[in-house]
């Protein structure tokens, strides 16, 4: 992370960490140990007797489970922190991009709290995206529209950017979270009535899966308009 991006929002007022679902961890790191004992079961049945068998077996075992254990790391690695002009966003993990965001550069409209956010995985693979902030198994977040994630912070406001610019945190403090993003959104110019429209709305639910749920998070997509989206919708 840039800590002088950082230092210019002023001083820090919450660090988050992504909410991790612990059965969900134990899942991915158990599919390795599960193929490896597949794998001698089947070889028990079929007689194998030539040791590749059993090498085979354990080192796909292995491999898995250390393929696991880093995309567990990674997926549990996201972070979000509140600073008093801007929010800081992204995953301590080698590589990871990280965002900083000025509240002013936060649309008011588009904040808001899901459930179940882990619906937005797509089946079957219900793989996770690098622009989400939040680990496998994941229910509550907080979501709203920035700058294009492909743009880098200034002294100026870069103008919302539905579609590039809309950022999803998992957290079970997400309410805490919005509120919070609200209140900076007023200390850096919104009246009030502005900053917290969308504070009514309280934890909204998804529709569908995949494709559908992450259609239905305002911003998300590049057409959404918040004139004509102000309501759960999206």
């Amino acid at each position: 992370m840039n800590m002088y991006d950082a230092t210019q929002f002023g001083p820090l007022i919450q660090r988050y960490r992504t909410t991790v679902s612990v059965w969900h961890v134990l899942w991915q790191l158990s599919i390795g140990p599960i193929i490896a004992v597949a794998a001698g079961v089947t070889g028990l049945v079929r007689e194998e007797t030539g040791s590749w068998w059993w090498v085979t077996a354990a080192a796909a075992g292995i491999a898995l489970f250390i393929c696991a254990g880093i995309v567990v790391l990674w997926s549990t690695s996201a972070f979000l922190d509140v600073y008093a002009y801007g929010i800081v966003v992204g995953r301590r993990f080698p590589g990871s991009p990280v965002r900083h965001v000025w509240f002013s550069e936060v649309h008011p409209a588009s904040i808001r709290v899901f459930d179940d956010i882990d619906s937005v995985r797509s089946l079957p693979y219900r793989s996770l995206s690098s622009r989400w902030h939040f680990s496998g198994g994941a229910d509550l977040a907080v979501t709203f529209v920035g700058p294009d994630r492909g743009t880098t912070i200034g002294t100026y406001a870069r103008p919302f950017a539905p579609g590039e610019g809309y950022v999803i945190f998992g957290s079970q403090r997400a309410e805490e979270i919005a509120h919070l993003i609200r209140a900076g959104l007023e200390r850096s110019g919104y009246p009030p009535e502005v900053a917290y429209q969308t504070a009514s709305f309280g934890v909204q639910r998804l529709r569908g899966v995949g494709g559908m749920a992450l259609g239905s998070i305002p911003g998300a997509r590049a057409g959404w308009q918040p004139a004509t989206n102000s309501s759960a919708q999206g």
